[in-house]
């Protein structure tokens, strides 16, 4: 059977599924400027963070609620910039509290994000905040409801009226209302953005869905090795080398054109960090020697996302000038879906050691989602110029903004965008390629071939 999956960043993983038990002392009111115990809100994400000595405490906030997300732990750091270290020990997770312009701000900078958040504290906690609603199925609802009203910024470019949704759905929940039945309605309110970032999990009642752009069916294990099978056996010289927890794979295609292929933006090793360095240890290895490269193939046409700094990283080692890979935006206005926050930028700089200047060919399709679309459009501005072959990508890039409803269920949301240098955004449309070719079409399979690799091959002038 095929299957559709999405990524979700190790750390919004952790927003999500990590329910830690409560043991950090509740504030109720913190006077300004004593250092970072207080009372602090995020600027856009809807998150409330609470710090009393060695423990903070993240509470997800709506206008209708106040739901204790997790727990971790607070390590005081003597650093100039970095005023502490939230710690998540199990999955291993750093939030790096850096100081802000007054004692009255801070930023958060968390693994495996491209950006970071901003903090700004305030008196108290809303009077919501620890109110006991587990077993009200109206009131997981209304949760619902009111997070992608106040989070999710594409209901027009989807065209989808959500306060009709609402008039339409919420007559038919009740106190008598079914896990089975709320799923249901929950799904059938949030199928029609067709948006991969968006996502309900019960596992209670062994219910899961992931939204999707309409398209080919994501291919199943049997159907991935096949893909795989064929690029080594009738195009590399040999077989690929697999790499980092079987994320990447090393190759040599004809006449001096190295392969890469990138299966995801993730798990390459214990944690982001420990990533980090394996994918750096790999970068070398596939630029080594870069005089005697014709080019480049990359292939991120089965990548269902991940870290967008991994992606920096690599276009980083293939760079000749800084330029800017994409600014990121949060949606901040609850009330205004046009309301963002200033823009963060991530830039593109060459790195000392090994790189490759030369012809560069990236491959692209459907199943290239979020973390491998925003290292597409990192790609963007590279000179010379990447050459795009294959399909659109999906069409989603925002980090999925991970929350839980009173039942206990997670789903998750879209809340950013990442815009080029004029100001494009590719969400719901996706970045096309430059040249058209359908990837792993079954009759291109069942005939042994791989047109978009074939058609890479002629562009780099292989034999």
């Amino acid at each position: 059977m095929s299957r559709f999956s999405i990524a979700i960043d190790a750390v919004v993983v952790v927003l999500v599924l990590l329910i830690v038990p409560a043991c950090s002392p509740q504030l109720t009111e913190q006077p300004h400027g004593q250092g970072l115990d207080g009372i602090w809100r995020t600027e856009g994400y809807g998150h409330i963070v609470t710090v009393a000595g060695a423990q903070a405490r993240f509470w997800e906030v709506t206008a209708v609620s106040c739901l204790l997300g997790f727990d971790s732990g607070v390590e005081t750091l003597d650093d100039a910039e970095i005023e502490a270290a939230l710690i998540i020990e199990s999955p291993s997770v750093r939030i790096d509290v850096l100081r802000g312009d007054s004692p009255d701000e801070k930023w958060l900078s968390i693994d495996g994000l491209a950006s970071r958040r901003r903090l700004v504290r305030i008196g108290s906690l809303p009077a919501k905040c620890g109110e006991d609603r587990a077993d009200d199925p109206v009131f997981d609802f209304d949760v619902f409801w009111q997070t992608f009203q106040e989070h999710y910024p594409f209901f027009e470019m989807k065209g989808v009226d959500w306060a009709a949704v609402r008039q339409q759905e919420r007559s038919h929940v009740s106190s008598e209302t079914t896990d089975q039945e709320l799923f249901g309605i929950l799904e059938g309110m949030i199928e029609p953005l067709e948006d991969a970032h968006t996502y309900l999990s019960a596992p209670e009642i062994d219910r899961n869905f992931h939204g999707r752009r309409p398209g080919p069916a994501w291919l199943d294990d049997a159907e991935r090795a096949e893909v795989l099978e064929l690029i080594d056996n009738e195009y590399l010289e040999s077989p690929s080398e697999s790499r980092c927890n079987d994320q990447m794979a090393i190759g040599e295609l004809a006449g001096g054109v190295r392969y890469f292929r990138l299966s995801s933006f993730g798990n390459y090793g214990s944690d982001f960090r420990d990533g980090l360095d394996c994918l750096e240890a790999v970068l070398t290895d596939v630029l080594a020697e870069p005089e005697s490269m014709q080019g480049l193939v990359i292939d991120i046409r089965i990548n269902p996302g991940g870290a967008d700094p991994y992606g920096l990283a690599i276009a980083s080692r293939l760079a000749s000038t800084e330029y800017l890979a994409y600014t990121k935006e949060t949606r901040n206005d609850t009330e205004n879906p046009d309301g963002w926050s200033a823009g963060q930028p991530s830039m593109v700089s060459p790195r000392e050691g090994a790189g490759f200047t030369g012809p560069v060919v990236l491959l692209t399709g459907p199943f290239s989602v979020s973390a491998a679309e925003t290292f597409t459009m990192a790609l963007m501005g590279r000179t010379p110029r990447v050459t795009r072959i294959g399909q659109t990508t999906q069409g989603v890039f925002s980090d999925v903004l991970g929350r839980t409803l009173p039942n206990g269920w997670s789903f998750g949301l879209p809340n950013e965008r990442f815009l080029t240098g004029d100001g494009r955004s590719f969400d719901g449309l996706g970045i096309e390629p430059d040249i058209e070719i359908r990837v792993f079409a079954p009759e291109d399979l069942a005939a042994g071939r791989d047109l978009a690799l074939e058609q890479a091959m002629e562009v780099l002038a292989l034999p």
